[in-house]
């Protein structure tokens, strides 16, 4: 009797969980198999930045923030763990991947040889860019956040999508599911775009 009321409960905690990572502009570009990933994306950023055993997205990110006002720097680049987020790539579909993200060729000069890299970008065709659309029509800081995107054909650097919180935090609503994967998204394409050293190659 007691396995069987313990199961129960994990059926219900899973089921309220998946419930709080949703939005009308989640459910309006992705598919349900689709929106449990990003919120595979979501959990495995606030896992990497929490401390403490703190579970709430805002209180973990408020208090790095806090660090990165004190101190000029950021310290989630640092905290996380590349090696872990390759593996989180492959827990979620390479379609899903590619509603997002896309690689783009980069020539970088390393020990004053020229060549070529693999570096991930922003795929301009994807739901994702869809989804910060309809995000865009109510948070004039995304929109602003998309059209630089646009405009560049890639991911904002972190410098200045920091500047944007600071600056206009009543825009980044930290319970808000939308703005938590907007996040999460931003600070793990950065960290790939600092840590990625795959030479280019035509696939």
């Amino acid at each position: 009797m007691k396995k069987i009321i313990l199961t129960f409960g994990f059926s219900i905690v899973s089921v309220f969980c998946s419930a709080q990572f949703t939005s009308s502009e989640l459910r309006k570009n992705f598919s349900t198999k689709e929106i449990s990933e990003l919120e595979i994306i979501n959990s495995f950023f606030l896992s990497q930045i929490c401390e403490n055993n703190q579970k709430k997205f805002s209180s973990c990110f408020k208090d790095n923030y806090w660090e990165i006002v004190s101190t000029g720097i950021s310290p989630l680049i640092e905290k996380l763990d590349y090696e872990k987020q390759l593996e989180l790539y492959k827990k979620i579909s390479k379609n899903t991947f590619k509603e997002i993200w896309n690689f783009e060729k980069l020539t970088r000069n390393v020990n004053g040889i020229w060549k070529d890299y693999k570096s991930i970008g922003f795929n301009v065709f994807g739901k994702y860019q869809k989804f910060l659309k309809d995000v865009s029509l109510k948070n004039s800081q995304i929109e602003n956040y998309l059209e630089s995107i646009e405009n560049s054909g890639t991911f904002e650097n972190i410098d200045t999508f920091q500047q944007r919180f600071h600056l206009y935090p009543r825009d980044f609503d930290l319970d808000d599911p939308n703005i938590q994967l907007i996040i999460s998204i931003q600070y793990l394409t950065g960290k790939d775009y600092f840590s990625r050293t795959d030479e280019w190659k035509l696939e």
